[in-house]
C-alpha cells in the first residue's frame, strides 16, 4: 500500500493524483506518448477556448481593478523575438521544448472524438509548469490569436469561447468569476471555471485575455484535480497579471 508524501492518504495502484490533497503523485514506467497525452489533458479546455470565436452578446463585465506588480520571488521569460515577457514562480520549469508534443497530444485526443479539430503549434508560445513525473501540474502557457482590428470586442470573444468551446466540446462547465481589468495598461478579460471533458477528468482553469493590435494574446492556466487549485490560486493569478507585450 502506497502512502501520499505529502498528507500521508493511502493511495490505490496507479493513482496520478491524492484523493485528499490533489498533490501529483510521480508515476514509474511512464511514457513519452502518455505524458504527453496526460498533460494534454490539463492544457486541453484552456486551448479549446480560443477555437470559437464569434460575435455574440455578452454580459455587463464588472469594474477595472488596479494592477498589481509583479511578486519579487518570480522568474521572468522574455521571448526570443522580443514580443512579450512574463513571470512565474522560481521553482517552476520552463517547457518550451515541450510544445510540440502537447500539441501532437491534444490533436490526437481530437482525432478520436472530433476529426475537424485542429490545434497548431505555432500559436503556443509558452509553456511552464511544475514538474513531476509524468507532466506539468498545474502550468501556464501564452496562444497567440491573429485577429482583425476593430471587427470584435474583447468580452464578446470570451463569451463565444465559453458558448461556443467551454460549454459545447466539455461538461458541467462551472463559471466562478468573469471580469475586465488591466494588464501592463491594456484591458484585460479574466475567466476562472472549471470543466470535465472526456476521458479526461474535470479541470480548474484561470484564463487571461488581452489585446494588442491585430493580435489577441491568451495566458492560460490549468490545475487537475480541481480541489489543487486553490493550492496554487495567489500564484496563478500572479502570473496571468505578469504579462508583458514589448512590441
Amino acid at each position: 500500500m502506497a502512502f501520499c508524501s505529502n498528507c500521508g492518504a493511502r493511495l490505490d495502484a496507479g493513482t496520478q493524483f491524492c484523493p485528499e490533497c490533489g498533490r501529483p503523485l510521480a508515476v514509474e514506467g511512464a511514457d513519452r506518448g502518455k505524458s504527453s497525452e496526460r498533460l494534454a489533458g490539463i492544457i486541453l479546455a484552456c486551448v479549446l477556448a480560443v477555437t470559437a470565436i464569434v460575435v455574440i452578446t455578452t454580459r455587463p463585465p464588472a469594474a477595472l481593478e488596479p494592477e498589481p506588480a509583479i511578486p519579487a520571488h518570480f522568474t521572468t521569460y522574455t521571448s526570443e523575438l522580443g514580443l512579450f515577457s512574463i513571470s512565474y514562480p522560481s521553482d517552476w520549469e520552463l517547457a518550451l521544448s515541450q510544445i510540440e508534443d502537447v500539441t501532437q497530444g491534444l490533436n490526437d485526443y481530437w482525432r478520436g472524438i472530433k476529426p475537424e479539430r485542429a490545434v497548431k503549434a505555432s500559436s503556443v508560445v509558452f509553456f511552464a509548469g511544475v514538474p513531476y513525473a509524468s507532466g506539468y501540474n498545474p502550468n501556464a502557457f501564452i496562444i497567440l490569436i491573429p485577429s482583425d482590428e476593430g471587427n470584435w470586442k474583447l468580452d464578446d470573444l470570451v463569451e463565444a469561447a465559453v458558448q461556443q468551446g467551454l460549454m459545447k466540446d466539455g461538461q458541467e462547465y462551472r463559471e466562478f468569476s468573469r471580469y475586465r481589468s488591466t494588464v501592463d495598461g491594456k484591458e484585460a478579460v479574466f475567466l476562472e471555471y472549471e470543466v470535465t471533458y472526456p476521458a479526461l477528468g474535470r479541470l480548474h482553469a484561470l484564463d487571461m485575455y488581452v489585446r494588442d493590435r491585430r493580435m489577441l494574446i491568451k495566458v492560460a492556466c490549468g490545475v487537475i484535480p480541481p480541489k489543487s487549485f486553490s493550492e496554487y490560486e495567489a500564484d496563478l493569478y500572479a502570473i496571468v497579471r505578469s504579462l508583458r507585450v514589448l512590441r
